[in-house]
């Protein structure tokens, strides 16, 4: 990869820590676990694992579209309110 770890898992870290919902120790740990995992897989992806290069981008992928999903709900809730 041509970023820096640092500055890769500092973005990765954000990414994940703002998509966190506040509602409880339950989620909370769920997504412990996965940014245990996305750590794990960076990891493993610097030293050159090509799987895991690419698992790692699958799930910050669907992450950001969890994000997009979230913003548009904010911005727009009368879209949402049938659900």
């Amino acid at each position: 990869m041509s970023l820096k770890p640092t500055v890769i898992t500092s973005v990765v870290l954000s990414v994940i820590t703002s998509a966190i919902p506040v509602t409880g120790p339950t989620l909370a740990q769920g997504w412990l676990d996965q940014e245990k995992k996305l750590i794990e897989l960076h990891q493993l992806c610097d030293r050159g694992h090509r799987r895991a290069c690419i698992q790692f981008g699958i799930i910050i992928g669907e992450i950001r579209e969890a994000e997009a999903r979230n913003e548009a709900r904010r911005r727009h809730p009368e879209w949402y309110l049938g659900e």
